[in-house]
């Protein structure tokens, strides 16, 4: 029985037929039955014998293309290739893609390919143009389709996502039945990478190029003519539409020869300047300039661009300018800009004769200070620059022409980045007015406010203010100090036989007495007529008198060198000295008022001292 398995079956066959051979009836006819049953026999055992020689080749063949499809499988490095059985079950992971996806082909072998391979959206986006389910009936559908490769993401082991170039093939067996599916992908990662980002470029520009303003794009090419028109300019609409002349028609109006002429430089490869054309009455710049050619065409780009509003501008920029200038140039006031240091970067011819025609370019403004360590500047350029959205005023005293002091009023704004060339780019602008005129006047207002005009000393407001601070500070720290009134005596005789002038003159010379014997800190007044107080903020009743009989004296001694009625003039003096029970400045001076009035009464020539009593 050791014959092959193949072989037993013609055997079998063999002693079937004897068996039925006995059974028939006797020679001769068996003879004849046995030769008919040798001879198919034979033929079976032929036939049998191709059979297994055809099953032992197709046998071989198979396992060689098994052989080489695992080959295959295993040396395709540079691509992925992966089978599935007809349910998309991944069947085989080439080398190939355990490098390019990180999959491990043990791990993946059994699961279905679009569960873990493909983007779900992608999927999702692919079955509803093709009309099928979400999976991989997505791929089966192109591989029956024999659609050609197409790109897909496909997501890495570490979750990554990458684009391949993907192919989906069938697998058919001898029935020609679908026995699996073959993927074939080729990393695209790179190449789709740039195609999408030249295509974003290529959209980017194409949304810049129709929007820019007041531009018309023309691409031109040799022979050809227009090709492409692009911008968001009135006339590229106009030529799009193909209303209106031809743009040459228009750019050579006023200029004839100049597109023809820019168009062969362009076609020449060269560049030119961009020159200025009126089209359709409106300032236009045109620039040509040579572009590469796919097609071996030489063509040009041109750029028609209206200015007309922008020239409108800066016209009106220009005139403004030269209206600002002569305003500096003409100002009656001085005017300087300075950067931030306070350094003269333009000055006018104002500033200049104010300051008796000093050198002030480069210069700090402060080295025109009547003092010279005075900080005014510096301090107001500091306020100035700490608050550039207001405007800073600082009164100032500078040197004029003759050496004299001039007082001024700085006023000052920051004009950032006025000029980026002189450092940080934040000029200041210092309006210099002289108020030397206004000062003075303001300071004799506010000295006639406070002082007789015909004497010069304090006047009864002012002497009123201070007698109130002397006895508000007498209250805090106690009682001191002292008030005296004097009245001349037969003035009234000097103004009547004398006339007024000599008698005022009288009255400044009773003043000029008072005002020498008087401390600093003393306070003379002129109340009235030929009244005069005096108040004295330190010192007792005792010091008081000393300064009252003195007075007397010297007012004596004033008149006696007169032989007309100025001689008989004496003064009549009144003191009070302020009690710690005094209650006000008003009573104070009613009490040496009265004590004036007693020393009148009491001959004249003299004084007199009361003592404040409460009320």
């Amino acid at each position: 029985m050791g014959l092959r398995p193949a072989l037993r079956i013609p055997f079998v066959a063999l002693a079937a037929l004897g068996a039925v051979v006995l059974l028939l009836p006797p020679y001769p006819l068996r003879v004849v039955h046995v030769a008919v049953a040798v001879l198919v026999l034979a033929a079976l055992v032929a036939l049998h014998l191709r059979v297994v020689r055809r099953l032992e080749v197709e046998t071989r063949r198979s396992r060689e293309a098994a052989t080489r499809v695992e080959g295959i499988m295993r040396g395709a490095t540079l691509s992925s290739l992966i089978t599935t059985d007809p349910d998309g079950v991944v069947t085989s992971f080439s080398t190939g893609a355990e490098h390019e996806l990180g999959y491990r082909a043990a791990d993946v072998v059994g699961k279905e390919l679009t569960s873990f391979l493909l983007v779900r959206r992608e999927l999702r986006e692919v079955a509803d143009e093709l009309g099928v389910t979400v999976g991989f009936p997505v791929l089966a559908r192109l591989a029956r389709r024999r659609s050609q490769s197409r790109i897909w993401t496909l997501v890495r082991a570490d979750r990554q996502q990458v684009f391949a170039q993907m192919a989906v093939t069938e697998l058919r067996g001898e029935d020609d039945e679908v026995s699996g599916y073959l993927c074939v992908a080729i990393d695209a990662t790179a190449s789709t990478r740039s195609q999408r980002a030249l295509s974003l470029a290529e959209e980017r520009w194409r949304i810049l190029m129709d929007h820019l303003p007041d531009t018309t794009v023309v691409m031109v090419e040799e022979g050809t003519g227009i090709t492409v028109v692009t911008g968001a300019g009135a006339l590229a609409r106009r030529l799009r539409d193909g209303a209106g002349r031809r743009l040459t028609d228009m750019v050579d109006r006023d200029a004839p020869g100049t597109m023809d002429r820019l168009l062969a430089q362009a076609f020449a490869g060269q560049d030119a300047p961009p020159v200025p054309v009126l089209v359709s009455d409106a300032e236009h710049e045109l620039l040509a300039c040579p572009l590469p050619s796919p097609t071996g065409r030489r063509q040009a780009l041109l750029m028609v661009r209206d200015v007309s509003q922008e020239r409108l501008r800066e016209r009106t920029i220009t005139e403004a300018k030269e209206r600002a200038e002569r305003l500096f140039e003409d100002a009656p006031q001085g005017i300087a800009l300075l950067d931030p240091q306070g350094v003269v970067v333009q000055v006018n011819p104002a500033l200049v004769r104010l300051l008796g025609g000093a050198e002030l370019l480069g210069r700090r403004l402060s080295g025109c200070s009547f003092s010279p360590d005075d900080p005014t500047v510096e301090q107001h350029l500091h306020r100035v620059l700490s608050a550039p959205d207001r405007r800073g005023e600082t009164q100032w005293s500078v040197r004029g022409a003759d050496g004299e002091e001039l007082h001024v009023v700085l006023g000052s704004t920051v004009l950032p980045g006025a000029d980026p060339a002189v450092g940080s780019g934040d000029l200041v602008l210092t309006n210099v007015v002289d108020v030397s005129e206004r000062y003075r006047y303001e300071r004799q207002l506010a000295f006639l406010a406070e002082h007789d005009p015909l004497t010069g000393l304090a006047n009864r407001r002012r002497f009123d203010q201070q007698l109130e601070r002397h006895v508000d500070d007498c209250r805090r720290y106690g009682a001191r100090g002292a008030v005296l009134m004097l009245d001349l005596d037969h003035f009234k005789q000097v103004n009547d036989t004398l006339g007024h002038a000599v008698g005022d003159q009288l009255l400044c010379d009773v003043a000029r007495v008072l005002s020498r014997r008087m401390r600093s800190t003393d306070l003379v007044a002129r109340l009235g007529g030929d009244e005069f107080a005096i108040l004295l903020p330190h010192g007792d009743r005792k010091a008081a008198e000393l300064v009252a009989a003195d007075v007397v004296e010297r007012i004596r001694a004033e008149v006696r060198g007169h032989d007309d009625t100025r001689g008989h003039v004496s003064v009549s003096l009144g003191g009070a000295t302020v009690e710690p029970m005094h209650t006000s400045a008003s009573e104070l001076l009613s009490a040496a008022d009265a004590a004036m009035y007693v020393a009148k009464n009491s001959g004249r020539d003299r004084y007199t001292f009361l003592s404040v009593r409460p009320a």
